[in-house]
C-alpha cells in the first residue's frame, strides 16, 4: 500500500524554469533556492527505491524509502498554518539564519507535527533496533523531545539516543522544510564554514548543476531543510580551506558520484554532477 501511494504522490523535481528572454546575457546563479515541501519527500521516497533494486543495503534503503513517504504523508497531513500577516525575523535572529533553535519551542506546530510523526512511524520491515527507538521516542515528554531535537538542529546527536534521532530527525525535517519554504531568499545571507543559510545545519552533499543560469555551478543541500545554496567550487565545507581539497571515486561506481575531501581538517562531504544525472 505504502509504496503504491509512492508511485502516486512522485512528482518528479525540476531546476528552475529557463528564462528564454535573456538570451545572451551571462547572469550570476542564484545564492539560494527554497526547497518544495509537496515534493521534496516523494522525490526522496522513489529515489531511495530506485536505488533498492540489487544493492546489498537493499532491505535498509526499502526501509529509508518508506520512512521518507511517511515525511510526505506529514507535510500533507499537519500542513503548517498561514499567519494572518507574516511576521518579521525576530530582532535577535540573524537574517542570514532565520530558522534558529529558538523557533522549535516557540511553535505548537512544531509538537503536534513531532506526534503526528512518532505516531504513523511505524513502518514495515523495519529492523527492530528502529522499533524500539520509535517505541523509545513515543514514550518520552514533550521537554525530553525538544532537547532531542534542539540537539539536532546543534549538529550535535547524542550517542546514547541515535536511533531515536532518527526519527526525530526526520520529523524535524519535515517541520523546517515547510518553515524553509516561506523564506524571502532575498533575506539570506552566507554563514561561517558553509552552514545553511536557512537554519545553520551543515549541508548532506554538494552538487554541480546544469540549471539554466547557474551551469556548472556548486550548491549544497542543506541536511535539514532542504534549502540549496551556491558555495564556491574546489572549496571545503567544513573549514572553508581552498588548499589540499582532493576528490575520489568508489571503484566500479558511476562517475557522477564523488567523495570531496579535505587534507587541513580532514573532513569530506559527498559530491554529486547532478548536470550529468538529474536522478542524482
Amino acid at each position: 500500500m505504502i509504496e503504491s501511494r509512492m508511485v502516486e504522490a512522485y512528482e518528479r523535481k525540476k531546476g528552475p524554469a529557463r528564462d528564454y528572454t535573456n538570451i545572451g546575457v551571462v547572469s550570476e546563479p542564484a545564492f539560494a533556492y527554497l526547497p518544495d515541501p509537496k515534493t521534496v519527500f516523494a522525490v526522496r521516497a522513489n529515489r531511495f527505491a530506485a536505488l533498492q533494486a540489487d544493492n546489498p543495503l537493499g532491505p535498509y534503503l526499502g526501509f529509508l524509502s518508506r520512512l521518507a513517504f511517511v515525511q510526505h504523508e506529514a507535510q500533507a497531513s499537519v500542513p503548517l498554518p498561514i499567519p494572518a500577516v507574516e511576521a518579521e525575523p525576530s530582532l535577535h535572529r540573524p537574517q542570514a539564519m532565520p530558522l534558529s533553535k529558538e523557533i522549535l519551542s516557540e511553535d505548537d506546530h512544531f509538537t503536534q507535527l513531532v506526534a503526528w510523526f512518532i505516531q504513523h512511524a511505524v513502518v514495515p520491515g523495519a529492523p527492530e533496533p528502529a522499533k524500539q527507538a520509535r517505541a523509545r521516542l513515543h514514550a518520552m515528554v514533550w521537554p525530553e523531545r525538544l532537547a532531542l531535537a534542539e540537539a539536532i538542529l546543534d549538529g550535535t546527536y547524542p550517542v546514547e539516543q541515535l536511533g531515536e534521532s532518527l526519527y526525530m530527525a526526520a520529523a524535524l525535517q519535515v517541520y523546517m522544510t515547510q518553515r524553509a519554504a516561506r523564506l524571502d531568499t532575498t533575506r539570506l545571507r552566507p554563514i561561517g564554514r558553509g552552514g545553511c543559510p536557512a537554519c545553520g545545519s551543515g549541508p548532506v552533499a554538494s552538487m554541480i548543476v546544469g540549471w539554466a543560469g547557474a551551469e556548472r555551478a556548486r550548491y549544497c543541500c542543506c541536511s535539514i531543510c532542504a534549502t540549496l545554496w551556491n558555495y564556491v567550487r574546489i572549496k571545503c565545507t567544513t573549514c572553508n580551506a581552498t588548499g589540499g581539497i582532493s576528490y575520489y571515486l568508489i571503484e566500479e561506481q558511476s562517475k557522477e558520484i564523488a567523495v570531496e575531501t579535505c587534507t587541513v581538517c580532514g573532513n569530506y562531504i559527498k559530491h554529486l554532477h547532478q548536470h550529468r544525472n538529474a536522478a542524482i
